[in-house]
């Protein structure tokens, strides 16, 4: 992911920020995936996403596969249970997908 630094007027600090990875359509298949996603901000572990949506454990995972190869979320493991967070670059591309 690329970075990019922010300057602060009102203390004088400097941050690294990330730049949003926004370009590249989505697979038409992983968008309403990742709208459900978006809509749990905390996170989703698959089984929930995939009864939700439902369908397969397996669908589910190739679409978030497919999104986190996009930088639209990632995912952790809780146990045996993957769980998917939006990233930033995600919450945008949902935005878009609503207009």
């Amino acid at each position: 992911m690329s970075k990019s630094l922010q300057f602060s007027d009102l203390d004088g600090s400097v941050k690294e920020i990330p730049i949003p990875r926004i370009s590249g359509a989505l697979p038409e298949s992983a968008v309403e995936t990742l709208k459900t996603i978006v809509q749990h901000e905390s996170g989703v572990g698959i089984p929930d996403l995939a009864d939700e949506l439902d369908r397969a454990k397996s669908t589910v995972s190739r679409h978030v596969r497919q999104l986190e190869d996009r930088d639209a979320v990632t995912s952790e493991m809780h146990g045996k249970t993957k769980y998917v967070i939006p990233t930033f670059s995600g919450e945008l591309r949902y935005q878009m997908e609503m207009k």
